[in-house]
């Protein structure tokens, strides 16, 4: 097994992305309590391929992105959202599907939007280039548009206290 990403909770429990160590097997999201116990009240997640990135927003809901098409058994691609305790948020329906769709940072502002970034040319059939930003509710927010911005895969994304989005990647 393999740990791919960690994060912590508010209330101090760490949510551990772990894999089997084999590509076509896939990815869980489990909880450890405070005493580094796997936490049996958490609703483990399976994601059908690779998880790379985990962002705990404030109020508890889990926002986990990668390449993959389901969750447990739901199909979603590449972002998906979880609620504190593991179970899949229904409320929220991510703008994210197209061919090639891979997420590898998340960065939340203060509204509550949603930078991603990652590999991928449309979201949802529109021209976006590697780095998008969506509303709380995972509808793409238009006026964002990197439709025209030539890169390759975007690695990091950060919210400046201005509210400027920073990206850092492969940019060709």
């Amino acid at each position: 097994w393999s740990v791919n990403h960690l994060a912590r909770q508010p209330d101090g429990r760490l949510l551990v992305c772990v894999n089997q160590g084999d590509w076509e097997q896939p990815d869980y999201l489990r909880r450890l309590n405070a005493e580094g116990r796997w936490d049996t009240n958490f609703n483990d997640a399976v994601f059908h391929s690779s998880v790379f990135v985990i962002l705990v927003q404030p109020d508890g809901k889990i926002l986990v992105g990668g390449h993959f098409d389901k969750v447990n058994e739901t199909p979603l691609q590449s972002l998906a959202r979880l609620n504190s305790d593991g179970s899949l948020d229904q409320s929220f329906h991510p703008f994210i599907w197209g061919e090639h769709v891979t997420l590898r940072s998340l960065a939340l502002q203060s509204d509550g939007r949603i930078v991603v970034g990652g590999s991928f040319r449309t979201l949802g059939g529109i021209p976006r280039s590697d780095v998008a930003r969506l509303h709380p509710d995972g509808l793409l927010d238009a006026t964002f548009d990197t439709s025209t911005q030539p890169r390759r895969t975007v690695y990091a994304c950060a919210i400046q206290p201005d509210g400027k989005v920073v990206v850092g990647g492969t940019f060709g």
